[in-house]
């Protein structure tokens, strides 16, 4: 019995003098794609009205996955499209103005959709009614003109005729002063030529002040025409501008408009599989850049992002192979997956209840496990035990190592 004992003792010092065990680094962390996950969120607030996607589903780029509450949006979109309906149909009749005004042929024949042929109806209409007024005020200046002319003409005609009479009257007044003087003639007969004399003169004056109050009139008329034309093209081109700017700023406010449509339908901006919905009720609230759902990219390879401790920073780098378990599958029934050590972040950050700690991502070299004869892929966002092979040592030294410490803080004791 003793001699059996013995054999087994050495044969277990033996065993452990030259058998050696693996040295491993311990770290938690989660999966991730590489390269992360696309997040899909809400841009505005609102409500719920649809969800076209379940979780696990594939999706391809532009595929809507949730549709919130556009009733605003809508309302604002239409009542914005008549207001550039009107806009332009107001630019419209504007320069076919600016054409009559300038004399030239002009037309107004827009294309509308159905809904707005009534504005098209009502902005003719404005344009016949608009030419109509400045015809008229035309008309009216030409035929004061022409009412002033002929008064001109007239009272010329009359001075004329007046100093064509006033030699004969004065020769007449003269003769008759003679025959007054020689006694041929009563002083009555000369008064009277004499008073036909006075009258002619007068008349005379005051035919030249009419022509010079009728030239007056005539000019201001003139001036006028020529300035209604300008006034008129005048206030037309600043109309015409106020037009474009108005239909400018309809334009941008419509865009901004189905813009806000537009985020009211929340599309895929990936192809890939969806999961993580945090939205499941119909008329629920959804806040601006409130996460709805995630998306991992086809074709994106899964990484493990794991914190590993301060201590073990100096003997962990990119290169060396880890052994990863997930909480999801029981290592002892579906074993572990194998993977490799990527990257290692320079600074440490805090981490409650580890101290600091350093990012390390472990690249996996299996994406899924076999499961009841089924491919069960790893998802995002499970949790994996991460353990980082730092190393290969003899079991005698592993089983010392408590003693060998403290034999060295002994030694070191004052």
């Amino acid at each position: 019995m003793a001699i059996t004992i013995i054999t087994m003792f050495a044969a277990a010092l033996a065993w452990a003098m030259i058998g050696k065990i693996d040295v491993v680094a311990i770290a938690v962390g989660r999966v991730d794609p590489v390269g992360g996950t696309k997040v899909v969120q809400a841009l505005e607030i609102g409500n719920v009205v649809a969800i076209h996607v379940v979780n696990g589903q594939h999706v391809t780029a532009g595929q809507l996955l949730v549709e919130l509450d556009a009733t605003d949006s809508e309302v604002d979109i239409d009542q914005l499209q008549r207001q550039r309906d009107d806009s332009r149909l107001e630019l419209i009749r504007m320069k076919a103005f600016v054409e009559a005004v300038a004399g030239r042929p002009f037309d107004f024949q827009p294309v509308v959709s159905g809904g707005a042929r009534l504005l098209v109806d009502i902005h003719r209409s404005r344009l016949g009614a608009d030419v109509a007024f400045y015809r008229s005020q035309l008309e009216a200046l030409n035929a004061e003109i022409a009412r002033r002319s002929s008064e001109i003409a007239t009272d010329r005609a009359e001075i004329a005729k007046l100093e064509e009479l006033r030699p004969l009257v004065d020769e007449r007044e003269a003769t008759t002063r003679i025959l007054m003087a020689q006694g041929h003639t009563s002083k009555s007969t000369w008064q009277q030529i004499k008073a036909q004399v006075i009258e002619i003169k007068h008349a005379l004056i005051l035919q030249q002040l009419q022509v010079t109050a009728a030239e007056g009139n005539l000019r201001a008329a003139t001036r006028q025409l020529a300035g209604l034309s300008a006034q008129t093209l005048q206030k037309a081109y600043t109309d015409l501008s106020e037009a474009q700017r108005r239909l400018d700023q309809t334009d941008l406010a419509l865009r901004k408009a189905l813009k806000r449509e537009e985020v009211t339908k929340l599309a895929a901006p990936v192809s890939g599989t969806v999961y993580g919905i945090n939205v499941n009720t119909i008329g629920g609230v959804v806040r601006p850049a409130e996460p709805l759902l995630r998306i991992v990219p086809d074709g994106a390879r899964l990484e493990v992002k794991a914190q590993i401790l301060n201590r073990d920073k100096g003997v962990i780098y990119s290169g060396q192979t880890a052994e990863i378990k997930f909480d999801a599958f029981d290592f002892t029934r579906y074993g572990t997956i194998l993977g490799e050590v990527t990257s290692i972040s320079e600074d440490a950050v805090e981490k409650e209840g580890l101290g600091l700690v350093y990012d390390t991502v472990i690249a996996l070299r299996k994406s899924g496990f076999r499961v009841d004869g089924k491919q069960v892929s790893i998802a995002p966002g499970m949790m994996a035990r991460v353990e980082i092979k730092i190393g290969r040592r003899r079991i005698i030294d592993y089983l010392l190592s408590p003693l060998n410490r403290y034999q060295d803080e002994a030694i070191r004791e004052r």
